[in-house]
């Protein structure tokens, strides 16, 4: 079963700006697709409403490192609130401006880096309202407004990143080719670590690249239609 078709089980695929997939190479300028370490990231921050679902495809990993780093960020903001609430409550109430500025496109939008559900209370207090999303994404964060971004913001997100960075908050796996990997892009933070050509190493043809991931976001509402559909008909 080709990538396409097993993603069109689960859900169609949304045309976006860059189209509904995409080529991680080294070849290409955007930063995702060099050899450097990458660190977590929550991509497409600066839509309304950012895609849900990611996933990406192995097709090619003949290289020394590259590993995928997954941490679950919602579990990293519990930690928070439960040692540092006034910091949980920082990061709960100040918004954040991502942008994406490249190829005819300008992009912007503000979240909350923690950002909790609704409720029905009038005035409910943070405590009282689960955690709904993480807004997370350094390489997109535009500039801090100084008039509405409070000093407590910066030591609660420095607090945040470095829970982010806890090897026991991680889990670490070197994609193989063939591997596809699907996570919750408003819960999961992705990174992965640097890597190199392997010494002697082939590319085949020239130019082809070692390390070739391709990579496509579904929306939450295709995927749970398709599941009921799926539920009716007695697959799943």
């Amino acid at each position: 079963m080709s990538r396409t078709s097993v993603i069109l089980v689960i859900s169609p695929i949304p045309t976006l700006i860059s189209a509904y997939t995409w080529i991680f190479c080294k070849f290409f300028f955007f930063f995702s697709f060099r050899n450097t370490f990458l660190v977590d990231k929550y991509i497409r921050s600066y839509f309304e409403h950012p895609p849900r679902y990611q996933i990406l495809h192995c097709l090619r990993n003949r290289v020394v490192g590259g590993t995928s780093i997954f941490v679950d960020a919602v579990h990293a903001a519990s930690i928070l609130f439960d040692t540092n609430p006034e910091a949980f409550d920082v990061l709960a109430t100040t918004p954040v401006a991502y942008h994406y500025i490249n190829d005819g496109h300008h992009l912007h939008h503000s979240h909350p880096t923690i950002e909790l559900a609704a409720t029905r209370c009038p005035s409910p207090e943070p405590w009282e309202q689960p955690i709904q999303y993480i807004n997370y994404s350094p390489p997109f964060q535009a500039p801090l407004s100084l008039s509405t971004t409070p000093p407590a913001f910066y030591p609660a997100l420095a607090e945040f990143a470095s829970l982010l960075a806890k090897p026991e908050l991680t889990f670490e796996y070197t994609l193989k080719e063939g591997d596809a990997v699907l996570f919750d892009n408003r819960r999961v933070l992705h990174a992965r670590t640097a890597f190199t050509d392997k010494e002697g190493s082939n590319t085949g043809r020239e130019g082809e690249a070692n390390r070739w991931l391709k990579g496509c976001y579904i929306e939450a509402d295709a995927v749970l239609d398709r599941g009921r559909m799926l539920r009716t008909k007695g697959m799943l």
